[in-house]
């Protein structure tokens, strides 16, 4: 590989805590590709995603 720069990655996470035993999480995720990835054909573009979740504790 002649890139050593694979990319960066930003995160932005939020958690909301609804009781002593559940956590709603959200979060926001982009991913900058360098030219790296695209040599070893894994990733040709930026992504860009988001997520919810439910963190439950028993």
């Amino acid at each position: 590989m002649s890139e050593a720069r694979l990319g960066e990655e930003l995160d932005l996470t939020a958690s909301y805590r609804y009781s002593d035993n559940a956590t709603w999480v959200a979060g926001l995720s982009y991913v900058n590709a360098g030219d790296g990835f695209s040599e070893i054909g894994r990733l040709d573009d930026n992504l860009l995603w988001v997520y919810v979740m439910t963190d439950v504790r028993f």
